[in-house]
């Protein structure tokens, strides 16, 4: 299974950690509900929601760190803080895609 390194993450999106995650990210979700061991919350904004009202869930949840386009004060969970979220899932997957041997 394929983990993804957090330095590999900031500098494929030009964000920065509040603090580094302890393990590898497992995987991505949007939706605290279906957040895994290991996983990475993605803070996306909408017209109709603002995932960043969600982080804390995904702290209290089983998120490893969250992608967030600014700094959530008051939870220890680790935040990758970049411009737009959705843009910096897309730079990830975009690098991702270069790393795979098809």
């Amino acid at each position: 299974m394929k983990f993804f390194d957090p330095a590999l993450l900031k500098k494929w999106t030009d964000g920065f950690w509040t603090k580094p995650p302890n393990n590898e990210i497992k995987n991505f979700c949007f939706d605290t509900r279906k957040l895994g061991k290991n996983e990475c919350f993605l803070a996306i904004k909408s017209d109709h929601n603002d995932g960043h009202n969600y982080v804390k869930i995904a702290e209290s949840s089983s998120a490893i760190a969250a992608i967030v386009e600014h700094k959530i004060s008051g939870i220890s969970l680790p935040q990758l803080v970049v411009k737009n979220t959705l843009e910096a899932f897309q730079k990830i997957a975009k690098n991702y895609r270069k790393t795979l041997n098809t």
